[in-house]
């Protein structure tokens, strides 16, 4: 989102004050999200998130995120935000797959770290992620 000015009545707390400042006509910095891993052609981003209270405003960017990749008119990609190695390697496996409809229709068997009656450790083979 972009640097702007909001020009009606517009008063704000800081941490140095103990009251409100007037911060009517004043430049709102923009901001900005980079996803941790993105593929070189845009067809996957995938997230890492740790469990860490300090980051309660991450669904939001998050969604704001997803709606612009949703407004630029390209083709989406797929998304995933992963929480530990399991589900990375998860993630892993559904981007191999390289089919975005059997990627779907195998996610809730990937899900119990199994998938089409294999072990996702089995369809990695070597370790070799890309």
């Amino acid at each position: 989102m972009p640097k702007f000015r909001y020009p009606a009545p517009y008063w704000k707390m800081t941490p140095k004050s103990k009251g409100l400042i007037d911060k009517t006509d004043k430049v709102v910095l923009s901001i900005k999200y980079t996803p941790d891993f993105v593929a070189k052609d845009g067809s996957w981003i995938i997230e890492t998130k740790g469990y860490i209270h300090s980051h309660h405003d991450f669904p939001m960017r998050w969604k704001l995120f997803m709606d612009y990749l949703m407004k630029r008119g390209e083709p989406l990609p797929m998304l995933f935000i992963c929480r530990n190695r399991r589900q990375i390697e998860q993630a892993i496996y559904l981007i191999k797959s390289q089919n975005k409809e059997d990627a779907k229709q195998n996610y809730s068997r990937a899900g119990r770290g199994k998938v089409r009656g294999r072990s996702i450790e089995d369809d990695t083979g070597d370790r070799e992620l890309f």
